[in-house]
């Protein structure tokens, strides 16, 4: 069978795969995040606006979220009433697509057909990926964006047009809606291009992914600044992340209703608005790390390992799934070094993945760091591992 259409196989089954989790989960109750996601836009669907609560004695404008994946789920709330099915149902099928753009990025990297099938075949049935679309969480859509954003840029490069490269800044911003962190991501891949670009075409294209995807976030931009009076590009909690990450209670938490927080100051800081909240962990933010900023260097070098494999959290020995995980992206680390000195890509494209995995610590280490932030860098890793894998088994000489 021809790989194309042995491609078309591997998206089905993919897709099905997720359709199966999403159905065996339906009936499971939303839990952490998803519950703050599905608050906000179940208030936006029925018209109470962008805002946190659940009466009308206590809506109350917020910007904890960044709207990008809000607006998604908002919108199939306000046609298909509150069930997660369907955007559930959606992100199965978007995901999909995400697989068709890593074999293309595979297949333009690489030039090989047998690269963009492993690298779609490993996307499709990696199992963060699959349970990623069963959850009320930004990580599915977030992910296709910065995958697009990754695409629409290398045809770019191989071509100089200028539409790949507005439609690179466009999903850029959408991403940016999702995850503020990744804004700088345009400049980063521009960086890393250099040596191909040219510093002069780098320049260029660093800022049109700048101005296309700050224009895509003046609304929300304009918005928070029309309605708290500050200036607030992405989330009004990037404080109090960086606070749950400098571990305040001698560990990284993931949230206020942690156990090592005590009643008295979750009864304080109830008290305070979102932006008082972030003014007040920034100010505490910074006194640990004036405090000690040896053991902070040390407490976010530490985080690494979670990020990109799992491990590594202080009072909990990693379960058997943890382990999987872990070894399942060595692997893949192990291959994609072995597709970069093997299987020769294209330039920048080596440049590019070394420069992001900077890039990537550099934006989550400082914060409670989970191995789902890595993800999206995982579909970009891809291409490179199945390049490895391939190079395993070389092609057979016709005739």
């Amino acid at each position: 069978m021809p790989t194309h259409r042995w491609l078309r196989v591997v998206l089905i089954l993919g897709c099905v795969v997720r359709l199966a989790v999403v159905a065996a989960r339906l009936s499971h109750p939303l839990q952490g995040d998803e519950l703050s996601f599905d608050s906000i836009a179940l208030n936006l669907a029925t018209g109470h606006g962008y805002s946190t609560g659940a009466s009308e004695a206590d809506y109350r404008p917020t910007a904890v979220r960044a709207p990008g994946y809000v607006f998604f789920l908002a919108a199939f709330y306000r046609v298909f009433g509150h069930h997660a099915l369907p955007p559930l149902v959606a992100q199965a099928l978007l995901d999909m697509l995400t697989m068709w753009l890593v074999a293309g990025l595979a297949r333009r990297w690489f030039g090989d057909d047998r690269v963009a099938l492993a690298a779609a075949a490993g996307y499709a049935f990696y199992p963060l990926f699959i349970l990623d679309t069963a959850h009320i969480l930004s990580e599915t859509t977030s992910q296709f964006l910065v995958v697009a954003t990754v695409y629409l840029f290398f045809r770019h490069v191989a071509g100089r047009r200028l539409a790949p490269l507005v439609g690179s800044g466009v999903a850029l911003g959408l991403c940016a809606l999702s995850k503020p962190q990744l804004l700088p991501l345009g400049v980063v891949l521009a960086i890393a291009s250099i040596p191909t670009l040219s510093v002069r075409a780098a320049a260029r294209a660093a800022l049109t992914l700048c101005l296309v995807a700050g224009l895509v976030l003046a609304p929300w931009v304009v918005r928070n600044a029309a309605v708290f009076h500050a200036f607030i590009p992405g989330v009004s909690t990037g404080g109090i992340g960086l606070w749950f990450g400098a571990a305040p209670f001698g560990v990284p938490i993931g949230g206020f209703n942690d156990p090592t927080v005590p009643d008295s100051l979750r009864r304080y800081l109830g008290t305070l608005s979102d932006l008082d909240q972030n003014r007040w962990a920034v100010a505490e933010t910074k006194r640990i790390i004036d405090a000690d900023p040896a053991g902070y260097a040390r407490l976010t070098l530490s985080k690494i390992p979670r990020l990109w494999f799992n491990v590594g959290y202080e009072g909990h020995a990693p379960s058997r799934a943890s382990w999987l995980v872990a070894a399942m992206n060595l692997l893949l680390w192990i291959l994609a070094v072995a597709g970069a000195v093997r299987a020769r890509p294209v330039p920048p494209a080596t440049a590019v993945l070394v420069v992001l995995a900077l890039f990537w610590m550099a934006v989550h280490a400082p914060f409670f760091t989970v191995v789902r932030y890595s993800e999206p860098y995982y579909a970009l890793l891809l291409p490179f591992s199945a390049a490895g894998f391939v190079s395993l088994f070389p092609k057979r000489p016709h005739g």
